[in-house]
């Protein structure tokens, strides 16, 4: 599915930019 794939772009753009996972990749890239 495409859902899975995106979550694996959105998971490793979400480490580079908090990669202490403070940061929801919800709030990067909202819904």
């Amino acid at each position: 599915m495409e859902s899975e794939f995106v979550k694996r772009r959105i998971d490793t753009i979400a480490a580079h930019f908090a990669p202490n996972d403070e940061i929801s990749p919800t709030h990067l890239l909202p819904m």
